[in-house]
Parts: C-alpha cells; structure tokens; sequence
C-alpha cells in the first residue's frame, strides 16, 4: 500500500523530492513527463529502484522518462545555421555531465546501468510535433498478487502527480512550485492512457544517453578514478591466499565493529562510551542525534570522540558554539592531554577541515555564505543547541538577507540539514514540545520518521495543539465536559508517549542517576550527586556606592535611547530593555566596564543628534526611517563590547525564558514613543538623556572616587586619571 501524501506540494512545507523519495521505493512502475530531463534529478533516488518489475514481464520499461527540450533563441540560431534539434539536444546533455560532481556522476553511472539492464527507457518528443511541456508521474504499487494488475481495471496502488516541476534538482527542492497528488485510481488510469499516446510518438533516446555519458571528459576522468581505487584495493587483498586463524579473526572482529578499531585509547569513561555507542547508532540511521545528557556528564567529551571519527574517515567538520565557548572546543580537540601528556583527541583544528565558528557570527552569515558552508563541510556539531529552537525559515529564493520567516539562527541552520547534525544540550525543552519538534526537524522529518521507525511525527503538533486547548478549557475561555476533559487528558498521554518514542529514537538522554548505575570499578571517576550546601552571607555596599545604587533604577527607566527605537521600530521597545539590562550586566562585570558602556551611549546619541541637526524639527521622524530602510537592524553586537558580552546577554535572557534571536521575528513593538515623534522632540529626547548621563557620570565617578576610603576601585580611579 501506498503511504498518504499531501494533496498540494510547493517546495515550501513538503519538497516534491521527499514525496518521490517517499514513493518511488514502493513501486514496480513509474512514468514520468516533464518539459525537460536534467540529470540532476536522477541523483534524487539513489538506490530505491529494487521493487520495479521485470522489463521481460512488461515489455518494455519499468521506469520511463518522456521528455520535451529547452527551446529558446539560441536553438533557432544553431538550427538555422544547420545543427539539427537532435544534435543540439545530445550537446546538452553533454554540457550537463561535465557541469556533475564526483557524487552526481556516480548517480549518473548507476542511471547508465538501468538503461543498460532496462530498467530505465527515456524517449524525446520532438519540438516539431508541437513543444512538450508537461510535468507529471503516475507511480504503480508493487504487489505480489497478479490479479491486481491483470483485471478489468488495474488495482493496484497508485499515486498521480501533475504541476509545474521539472524533473531537476531544483523543481524538486529549492524553486516554488505548484503540483497536485491524487491517490485516486480513475486519474492514474486517465494520465497512464494520456502518457502511453505520448509515448507511442515519443522518439528513443537512451541509447544516445549511454553513448553521451561514455563519451564525456568528465565521465571518462571519474571511471578512471574509480578503476585506479579498485586496483589499489585488489592490491591490498590476495584473494584465495591462505590467512592464519588469528589473521582471520582480526578480519572477521574489523568487520563486526564496521572498521571501527585504532590503537588509540579512547579518552571516555565506560558510561561515556556507551553514550558515544548510541548516539553512533542513532547517526547512521537517521544522519543526526541530540546528546542530552545531564549537566557535567561530559558531553563534549563524546561529541568530540564522535568528530574524532568523522575526521578519521576524511569528513570535515564545522562546530557551532556559544562566543565565549569557542577557545574551549579548540583546546579540548588539539590541545588538552591526559595526564601523560597524550592528546585526548589531537585533531588540528585549521578553519579548512576543522573549524570552529560562533553561534552569533553563524546566525549572522548571509543565505550564500551559509550555502558556501553547507558545500564545505560534511558534519556538523551545535553546541548549546537550545539556543535553536526557535523556528526560522529562508523564503524560496531569497531576494535580500532579510528574506526569511521566524529566527534567522533556525533559518541559517536548516540550510545544512544535508549535512551530518550532531547537537548537545543538557536543557532540549524550555517552554512547549515545540522546542523539540524544531531541534529534531533540523535532521530528520515526519517520512523518515515513519519510514525508518514507524512513528508520527505529527505527535508533536497534536500534542501542542490539544494542550493549547486544555489550557483555554482551564482559563474559562472555553467550555467542555468531564468526559471531553477525561478524553482530553487520554489523549494528551497517548501523544505524550508517542513523544518519548521519538525521544528514544533520535536522542541520547541520562541523568546522573542513570548514569552512576551503569559505572563500573574501572572508571575512575569520582561521582557525588549532593546537592549544594548553600550559605546565605551577609553584606552591605560601602557608603561610597549606596547614592548611586539608589539613584540607578530611575536613571535606567528614565532613558528614551532613541538611537535603538529608530533603527528598530519593529522591536524597539523590548531591545530598550535588553540594552538596560546589559548596562546592569556591565556594572557586575566592574564599574570600569560601566563606565565605558555608558561613554559609548554617549557617542551614539552624539551621533543621531548630529545627524538630525540637518533635519526641520517640524519633520515627522518616520521620513528619517525611510531613509534608514536598508540600514542593517540593530543586533547584541551593536551596543555591547565584544561577542563574548553579547552571548552573555543571550544567555541571561535565555534563562528568563527570552530568546534575543526571535525578538525581531514577533512582530510590532506597542512601546513606541517615536511613532508619532516629529525631529525636534527626538532631539529633546535625546538632549535629556546625555543631559541625564553627564550628571550621573559626574555622580558616580566623582563620588565613589572621592569618598571611597579603603575599597577604592582602581578601574574607576584610572578610568578618571585617564579623562
């Protein structure tokens, strides 16, 4: 039987390249039209032909591609100048292999292979009959019941698609397109009928494409490739010689653990390898895991031993990490040693095969320059993946680098979802399961899920919306029954545990309970799981300090900051906040430290002053937006010193619950005192802030510099010397 499919597929929620993966494994006979056959869309089904039927059975082809050909200006030209349709057909194609990857040629070889057995026959019809341009599939379930296929009506299981994509990579995956399923008999059987005429005066064309394929430089270069890295492996390997038992056991023992032996001693305890040995589990079936052991179990230990394998194997890694993190992956990978002084991992971390990038400089990067990492890399590891469970998207095609929905964050890590996702986070849900649904979504999906483990994903999604509605019931805005609550609550539990089954499928999740169980006399680790003693301490500011604490609070909400409010309408009013509490943050850091962030507000409101000085005062302050449209939105780094200070924000605003990344993705600000402000009252606004400022600067550093006594604060008193 054939799995459901969505009745409309636009490349956006569902690609056409999922549906097909999803489908064609399942079928014994497929046809396919479109306007024009682009060898990259064979690479889109890899291995999943082994259901087709026997050609000797049907007569002809299980799979058959019928396909038109580009016709544009430069096809009339060469046509007028003698080169028939034909011939420039075979040159593009040509054009097409040499254009392939190593990865896309050998998709290629195989395609040269089922036309060769065939499986596969490709027919062209001929612009002169008039330009093909239909863009269909009808694909036929495989049964073992002959009676299905042979009635009065054929019975099998089928699926029919018609819309607006190629048979390309890009009709597949990336354009926005419009194509519409039915799993309907009568339009299987309509399309079948409609593309068997066609086909009957379609003209062949596979032979041509084996002889196109053999002939080209690309193709030749990459077979020979191949026959060299063959040789050198019967090189290796005398077949039929004698071997010794105990060579014949190391063969066997090389085999069972899939290559996996080195005389290296690994680094992890025994409980650490046996998370390193699920999650390997989890990695090569679905591609992608979340380790989310508990807090000091030693994640980035079995993170690492799993990049030592990936670079074993000559895949490159990126790792994506919290700012302040960054010099630590690097020790841990190149540097840290044992107590003998042997590396743990010794990996060279160059920035080429090894690199190690920032959260805020990743999320930050263009939709090229994250595509130009997806072509760079094989693997990819998130540090502190919590910090991506905001839901973000690129638009199709983006047209600016502000062309995407939700958290740029999400959106720039869903571009490498291809790619080999390794994610570490000792906290994977902070509000609702929607933050695991977006984590897991970053490397798996609803039809592998099901295909590979035969769980819904959708579980997520009633989870969420049958709690939402629960939560109405309680808060009076709806009403229901005892018995609709009592089924509510069941089926909350139901989606509940279909939740966990997708926990245990895709995660590696311990506590420290769990894991003292599992530790063994040789690890020597020592494990206490005391709670902290806590002891409450006394202690009061020195007279020095307590005016100008008292005076603070008033000083902070006093400040319009119009300089963020302008740049940000959007958000204006939350980014206010996070600047004042980052100014806090400053004062906790030092008092030095204070003082320089206030003297950098100081010049900004300088800035925009001067600036507005050139502008009537009577001016509505929304032209001066207009002007500023394509002005980059403020960010954490715009008013705090440095990357690792702004991590620091996220992470204080992360532990209320905030997520500093989605705070431009929520949509207008109501707490906008410059919606209606013309110049000349932003100008007042900002004169009363510097105003305010000077006299607290002149408070602060003069008072704590005059009346410190014995806790005088060096950074200040230099900080004072120095003006």
């Amino acid at each position: 039987m054939l799995p459901s499919l969505d009745a409309l597929v636009d490349n956006s929620n569902n690609t056409l390249e999922d549906v097909y993966k999803t489908v064609v494994p399942e079928c014994e006979e497929i046809r396919i039209a479109t306007g024009y056959f682009y060898l990259s869309g064979f690479n889109l089904f890899k291995e999943d032909l082994e259901n087709l039927r026997n050609p000797e059975e049907l007569e002809h082809a299980p799979f058959r591609i019928l396909m038109g050909r580009k016709t544009d200006q430069r096809t009339v030209d060469e046509v007028s100048e003698g080169q028939t349709l034909r011939e420039q057909f075979e040159q593009e194609v040509k054009e097409d292999v040499e254009e392939l990857n190593n990865a896309q040629i050998e998709r290629l070889d195989r395609l040269r292979d089922f036309i060769a057995e065939g499986l596969v026959d490709v027919r062209v019809r001929n612009p002169d009959s008039g330009y093909f341009h239909a863009k269909g599939a009808s694909f036929r379930g495989a049964t073992d019941d002959p009676s299905l296929r042979n009635g009065d009506r054929d019975q099998r299981g089928a699926v029919t698609i018609v819309g607006s994509s190629n048979f390309s990579q890009s009709g597949h995956r990336h354009n926005v397109e419009l194509n519409l399923t039915s799993q309907n008999g009568s339009d299987a059987e309509a399309f079948e009928e409609w593309y068997d005429n066609q086909w009957a005066n379609g003209e062949e064309f596979s032979e041509e494409i084996i002889n196109i394929i053999e002939e080209t430089d690309r193709y030749q270069q990459w077979k020979e490739q191949q026959d060299e890295d063959d040789d050198e492996v019967e090189d290796e390997v005398d077949i039929g010689t004698y071997l010794e038992p105990f060579e014949m056991y190391k063969l066997l023992a090389y085999d069972e653990l899939n290559g996996n032996v080195s005389i290296r001693d690994s680094p992890l305890y025994y409980f650490q390898t046996l998370g390193y040995e699920s999650a390997k589990t989890k990695l090569s079936q679905y591609d992608g895991c979340i380790i989310s052991d508990s807090v000091g179990l030693g994640k980035s230990f079995i993170g690492s031993e799993l990049l030592y394998d990936y670079r074993e194997q000559g895949d490159r890694c990126l790792l994506i990490v919290p700012a302040n993190l960054t010099d630590q992956w690097r020790d841990l990978l190149q540097d840290a040693t044992d107590e003998d002084g042997d590396p743990f991992f010794g990996l060279e971390v160059d920035g080429k095969h090894l690199q190690v990038m920032s959260i805020s400089k990743f999320q930050n990067l263009t939709y090229d320059e994250v595509n130009a990492l997806d072509d760079r890399f094989n693997v990819v590891l998130i540090d502190e993946a919590h910090r991506f469970r905001n839901h973000g998207k690129w638009n199709p095609n983006p047209v600016d680098d502000d062309d995407y929905t939700g958290t740029r964050r999400h959106a720039n890590a869903r571009l490498l979802r291809k790619n080999t996702m390794i994610m570490l986070t000792a906290t994977p849900i902070n509000n609702s399961a929607t933050d695991l649904k977006n984590l897991i979504g970053l490397f798996t999906d609803e039809n592998e899920l099901m295909n590979k483990a035969s769980l819904k994903f959708s579980a997520f999604d009633d989870y969420i919306d049958l709690a939402a509605e629960r939560k109405r019931i309680a808060a009076g805005k709806e009403e229901a029954t005892e018995q609709e609550q009592r089924q509510m609550t069941e089926k909350l539990k139901r989606h509940s545990d279909e939740i966990s089954e997708i926990l245990n499928e895709v995660m590696v999740l311990r506590t420290r309970k769990h894991v003292k169980e599992t530790l063994t006399d040789q690890d020597d680790f020592d494990m206490s799981f005391k709670p902290p003693e806590l002891n409450k301490e006394q202690y009061s500011l020195p007279p020095a300090y307590q005016p100008i604490y008292r005076m603070l609070p008033d000083v902070m909400d006093a400040l319009h900051l119009p300089h963020i409010t302008i740049k940000n309408p959007q958000a204006g009013g939350t980014l206010k906040a996070l600047y004042k509490l980052n100014l806090l943050k400053r004062l906790e850091s030092s008092t030095y430290a204070f003082v320089q962030s206030v003297q950098t507000l100081h010049e900004s409101e300088r800035s925009l002053l001067g600036f507005l000085d050139g502008l009537p005062d009577d001016e509505d302050i929304d032209v001066l937006r207009t002007m500023g449209d394509d002005a980059a939105e403020t960010t954490l780094e715009d008013f705090v010193e440095g990357e690792e200070a702004a991590e620091d924000v996220e992470q204080t605003l992360e532990e209320f619950g905030f997520d500093s990344g989605a705070l431009q993705a929520d949509g207008g600000d109501a707490d906008d005192e410059l919606a209606d402000a013309t110049v000349g009252e932003v100008k007042t606004y900002i004169h009363e802030d510097l105003t305010l400022l000077a006299y607290f600067l002149s408070r602060f550093i003069g008072r704590v510099a005059r009346d410190s006594g014995s806790i005088a604060d060096m950074e200040v008193r230099a900080g004072t010397v120095a003006r």
